[in-house]
């Protein structure tokens, strides 16, 4: 019995840990960082990428969006691929740090693999009534020449601001 309270003690203070250690690696990607600690947190946070797929931009801000994509940027395809939805929030204002790098990565993937993900996206802007950012999805669908999204979601597209 006494086995088990500390192995299952130990569990929990590994998961804090971790918690931790990825809150702290995500802190230092923030451009105030020392240009040293920036490169180590994007490059020990490939060992949590499984556990940012849902939140690499939503738990950081834009002082880290920058380097947050850098990070998607350095994984192969099939994870890049994972980090889509968090990267279209990017879109939401093209003047936000690492947008267009976003936008650039996102270009370069196999655009079928993306339409699901631009769907969803579109979506939420909708339900948001962010017209902005279903401009700049519409400018997006656009460069990537998905002209089947922009006929089948019109209504949504017909919002976009400019």
């Amino acid at each position: 019995m006494q086995r088990r309270y500390v192995k299952g003690h130990k569990k929990r203070i590994r998961g804090n840990f971790m918690e931790d250690r990825i809150r702290n690696l995500l802190e230092y990607l923030d451009w105030n960082q020392s240009v040293e600690l920036q490169e180590m947190a994007i490059k020990e946070l490939v060992n949590y990428k499984d556990l940012l797929i849902d939140s690499i931009i939503t738990s950081t801000g834009k002082h880290q969006w920058l380097n947050a994509v850098s990070f998607v940027c350095g994984l192969d395809e099939s994870y890049q691929l994972k980090f889509v939805p968090q990267l279209l929030l990017l879109l939401q204002d093209m003047n936000w740090p690492g947008a267009l790098e976003a936008t650039e990565l996102m270009v370069a993937l196999e655009h079928s693999e993306l339409k699901p993900h631009i769907v969803n996206a579109l979506i939420q802007a909708n339900a948001d009534n962010d017209t902005i950012w279903i401009a700049w999805l519409k400018s997006f669908i656009e460069e990537i020449m998905l002209e089947d999204l922009l006929i089948e979601y019109k209504e949504i597209i017909h919002k976009a601001e400019w």
